[in-house]
């Protein structure tokens, strides 16, 4: 049987007892058409799910008891970090639409160089963010920030582990999991540029800081192919 997924504020699970909000319990009671005794699943979107039955419907609120709990349901064990630029149009949606598939912990939004667009909806992203993480049923939901420069995510990022995908790098990731297992570091960080790539700026910018450069391979990419190309052959190294 397919299991239901529905998100819940953490402080409406008090012991083994749960409460949905009013729009969880309508999807639930009017679309879904679900009753008392029926077993759903409940994430509460900091990194636990439980397992849990229906109990009761009353004032159009769903409440129950929560049966088992498991703490980083659909979570990775080393966090992954996507810095982006910025893109124009529903090419930066589906990059982060998959990104949150692909188990990423945060989505930093960059303004670089090379990048037409220059601003960006975030509580439109979050909303994408959100959906995308119940869809493939994450217990966590991951955070999107605010757009900042290529400067500032470097400050913000020293003392990660750092990738760059480049078009000037002939190193393969698994090449670096060879020097250094990625399952050993406490977090990655992965940095993907504009469809014109990194400027030289920005490139030197990245060699003063020590950035690890990899390559995805002989052709040309668009960055939401490289969104997913890099997250899907992290996750395999991380996971294996």
């Amino acid at each position: 049987m397919d299991r239901l997924f529905f998100y819940i504020k953490p402080e409406k699970v008090i012991g083994t007892n749960f409460t949905l909000d009013a729009e969880e319990s309508h999807h639930l009671i009017h679309v879904l058409r679900k009753d008392i005794g029926t077993e759903i699943w409940l994430l509460n979107g900091i990194g636990t799910a439980y397992s849990a039955i229906i109990g009761s419907i009353e004032n159009k609120r769903v409440s129950g008891h929560v049966l088992r709990t498991f703490p980083g349901y659909g979570e990775n064990m080393v966090p992954m970090h996507l810095a982006l630029a910025i893109l124009k149009g529903d090419r930066m949606k589906l990059a982060i639409e998959k990104a949150t598939e692909m188990g990423v912990h945060s989505i930093i939004p960059l303004v670089l160089d090379r990048c037409i667009k220059r601003n960006l909806n975030t509580d439109r992203m979050k909303k994408i963010v959100a959906s995308a993480t119940k869809q493939c049923a994450r217990s966590r939901i991951p955070e999107i920030a605010e757009p900042i420069t290529m400067k500032e995510w470097l400050q913000n990022t020293d003392g990660t582990r750092r990738l760059a995908c480049t078009l000037d790098s002939n190193v393969s990731i698994n090449a670096l999991n060879k020097k250094k297992s990625f399952t050993s570091s406490q977090s990655v960080s992965v940095i993907i540029g504009p469809e014109g790539d990194f400027s030289v700026r920005e490139h030197r910018m990245m060699r003063d800081e020590e950035i690890d450069f990899i390559s995805l391979g002989s052709r040309r990419l668009r960055s939401e192919t490289a969104v997913v190309s890099v997250l899907t052959i992290i996750n395999e190294l991380i996971n294996t």
